[in-house]
């Protein structure tokens, strides 16, 4: 009878180590997603950072631009009104001159 029951233990020894292997395998893989979910978590957090700090550069950025629009406009309003103030005085200037209201 222990011969009749020594290929039965044999396939149950064989089946545990393929077993073991598999546990193995399966707490290598388990580590692995762990460490990969570890890595996805501290890339979602640093690209969350990435992403406030140029929302605040474009903000500072956006502010500064306004800054320049803001004075290139009364740069130009400032030269629209000369060019046409100073011609305009000028003349009103001759024209009393012209008159003899300035001596």
């Amino acid at each position: 009878m222990d011969d009749n029951l020594k290929p039965l233990w044999e396939r149950s020894n064989e089946q545990n180590k393929e077993l073991s292997d598999l546990r193995i395998r399966q707490a290598v893989h388990q580590e692995m997603l762990q460490t990969h979910a570890a890595q996805i978590a501290q890339i979602s957090k640093d690209s969350s950072e990435r992403h406030g700090e140029l929302k605040t550069m474009i903000g500072a950025q956006t502010t500064k631009l306004d800054g320049i629009i803001k004075e290139h406009n009364q740069e130009l309003g400032a030269s629209t009104y000369k060019r046409w103030l100073i011609p305009v005085l000028i003349g009103l200037l001759g024209i009393a001159i012209t008159l003899g209201y300035v001596k």
